[in-house]
């Protein structure tokens, strides 16, 4: 019907401009094993995956915690749609620097291409997708002075690790 079709192109600009904005919000402390949880609690009731969480007890870090939870929330949803239904790992760490956030799926992993054009916006290897989750992950990571990685694990499968300012 035409009231859908109008409905779903009010979606998708609002989708736009969730993506084409920049995360606002103060940075302040929190603990990124918190974070990491609720953003996975959040797609698994969505989804219906499960995730593999693990974490050593407490990483307390300088975040946006919203702005990380979208950008994790955003990566999450790329292993779901990329890693095949397969199970995705989220695991929490600290290096003494950095608080980390290393999400992989079980899926083929990024081609040659995808590592090399994942954050340009409207870059999409996904059906129906719009190209911008991990173009604004790294926005919304970069904004809080974290660092955004990309790679394939020997095993097979994408990972993706985040890494934020410890407090």
């Amino acid at each position: 019907s035409l009231r859908r079709a109008a409905e779903d192109a009010v979606a998708a600009i609002e989708d736009l401009h969730f993506f084409l904005e920049d995360p606002e919000g103060e940075i302040g402390e929190d603990d990124l094993s918190r974070i990491v949880k609720e953003a996975v609690q959040a797609y698994e009731s969505e989804w219906d995956l499960s995730v593999l969480f693990s974490a050593k007890g407490s990483v307390q870090v300088r975040v946006n915690a919203e702005a990380l939870l979208d950008a994790l929330y955003l990566v999450l949803h790329n292993a779901a749609v990329f890693g095949l239904g397969k199970e995705v790992m989220a695991t929490v760490s600290t290096d003494g620097e950095w608080g980390r956030v290393l999400i992989r799926d079980g899926g083929p992993g990024f081609s040659a291409e995808a590592l090399s054009r994942a954050y340009d916006p409207f870059y999409t290897t996904s059906e129906g997708g719009l190209g911008l989750g991990l173009s604004h992950a790294r926005r919304a990571v970069e904004l809080q002075a974290g660092r955004i990685h990309l790679r394939n694990h020997p095993d097979g499968g994408a990972e993706v690790e985040i890494s934020v300012p410890l407090a």
